[in-house]
């Protein structure tokens, strides 16, 4: 089964390769006292049981660990050679002092070593480990926490392989080992309004803080002239002090040497109080040539604070950066909302749905954006859930038939009784039946997309529709601010 969060907003980058799944962990759906060596995935684990103890973003498939020195140990999991590697779960650890939950990593049977130490996280944070240089060896992952007075909850494991990989990186920085006054420009950025290093909440080690209004740019890098993908990556949070209308940061690039002016935004950032991870690839004009990169804040009063960006040619990368999906009920269905930050080469979204976690079906398609670098708000409706647990993922499609799917979100018993009937009566007319009275507006189209016919709605328990000829119509009902139904109607 893949990764399963309910009711929530999944906050992470599309810019993956194409992925075969190694090792999966939800924590299942149900209490068992022995869920976890019971499963056969884990060959230790104390305690042992899983959870729905302060779930995240409404899951109720945490395991937590707390209490006392804690641990658990995945089997041996047999990485391919070759190729690209990634350990993904989520986590939250609710103590900001003492000793921090820690990953570690065995590898073909020895000693288990550290792999990343994790931070204090009061929010769910997604969390992203290469194991590229495991590649070709059975690994085992143990994930531990020895502060017998703190919360360590984790979820959604998956180790992932791709026989596609990432190389040549041209620029890289992750802000150092040690606060260094003046660390940007003595390393090597041209400009710096914000030009120390700190340890202000980065993702890691050390970061980079922007305050107010303010701007960085890279040194000079030069990209190869490739077929191959070029993607841009970092880590950042931001703050925006409560000023929503102020513009957020964003990210702009400019060919030549000199590092001033004519800059070309390539992404536009979002408000993420922890630590969020974007990709975008670098557009095909730069390749071949000399690039500064610009990060730059408009807000007086906001913080943003920049980790780990790296600029690296990468293989299979597919086209779309997905910043959010979620599902939640509504009187007329289920409402599927995802929210892309970018776009290249993106084709369409194929929506599936699944009773059961494993089997999914195809129930419609939205047509994707193609190329942009702004974010794009996407919407589908499931008109006919079903009332019990139903699950739903994203599959995203490029222009060359490339495809990825996204996380699996589920939703608890969505739609306990129709909400909407429609029939055609003897009078050859289409009868709207509500479950109560709506404002609003519905809308009828052709299979073309042409507007058949309009009408208000005020109010209104009951609806009629003359005059439509024999026929399939997609019906769209509208409220004040969005589509709260859309269906096909076959009007014979």
């Amino acid at each position: 089964m893949k990764p399963i969060i309910t009711f929530a907003f999944l906050l992470f980058s599309l810019f993956l390769l194409a992925d075969d799944t190694l090792f999966v962990e939800t924590f299942g759906d149900t209490y068992n006292s022995s869920y976890l060596t019971s499963s056969g995935r884990w060959a230790s684990a104390s305690p042992n049981a899983n959870s729905n103890d302060t779930p995240c973003e409404g899951s109720k498939n945490w395991c937590p660990f707390f209490a006392s020195a804690t641990g658990a140990k995945t089997v041996y999991i047999t990485i391919p050679s070759g190729g690209a590697a990634k350990l993904t779960f989520d986590y939250k650890f609710d103590k900001s002092w003492g000793t921090m939950p820690v990953v570690n990593i065995s590898e073909n049977g020895g000693a288990y070593t550290l792999l990343k130490t994790l931070n204090y996280q009061t929010n769910c944070k997604t969390e992203i480990i290469d194991l590229s240089t495991y590649c070709g060896s059975n690994i085992s992952i143990e994930f531990r926490s020895d502060d017998t007075g703190a919360k360590f909850q984790v979820d959604n494991i998956s180790v992932t392989h791709s026989a596609s990989s990432c190389s040549s990186v041209y620029f890289e920085e992750d802000f150092g080992t040690s606060v260094q006054p003046n660390y940007l420009t003595n390393n090597g950025w041209c400009h710096a309004d914000s030009d120390n290093n700190n340890a202000s909440n980065p993702c890691d080690g050390y970061s980079c803080e922007i305050l107010g209004i303010r701007n960085n740019r890279t040194g000079t890098f030069t990209l190869d002239a490739t077929a191959e993908d070029i993607v841009l990556s970092f880590e950042y949070t931001y703050d925006d002090a409560g000023n929503s209308t102020a513009q957020p940061p964003i990210v702009s690039i400019k060919s030549g040497s000199n590092c001033n002016n004519n800059y070309n935004q390539i992404l536009q950032l979002e408000n993420h109080l922890t630590c969020y991870s974007v990709s975008t690839v670098i557009p095909a004009s730069y390749y071949g040539g000399d690039v500064h990169l610009k990060f730059l804040t408009y807000n007086s009063g906001g913080i943003f604070v920049l980790d780990n960006i790296k600029v690296q040619k990468c293989d299979a990368v597919l086209p779309v950066e997905l910043m959010s999906f979620v599902v939640k009920p509504q009187d007329m269905g289920v409402v599927l909302e995802w929210k892309t930050g970018s776009e290249v080469n993106s084709s369409f979204f194929e929506i599936e749905r699944s009773f059961d976690g494993e089997t999914f079906e195809y129930i419609g398609e939205i047509q994707a954006n193609g190329n942009s670098n702004s974010v794009i708000n996407y919407q589908y409706i499931d008109n006919e859930p079903n009332n019990k647990q139903t699950y739903y993922r994203l599959k995203q499609v490029d222009f060359d038939g490339m495809f990825e799917y996204s996380k699996i979100i589920s939703i608890q018993s969505p739609l306990k009784t129709a909400k909407i009937k429609i029939y055609q009566n003897r009078n050859c007319q289409a009868v709207f039946k509500f479950k109560k009275s709506y404002t609003g507006t519905i809308n009828i189209f052709d299979l073309t997309g042409r507007l058949v016919c309009s009408q208000k709605l005020t109010n209104n328990s009951e609806a009629v529709v003359s005059n439509l000829n024999h026929g399939v119509y997609i019906v769209q009902i509208m409220d004040d601010k969005q589509i709260i139904f859309n269906q096909k109607l076959f009007f014979q």
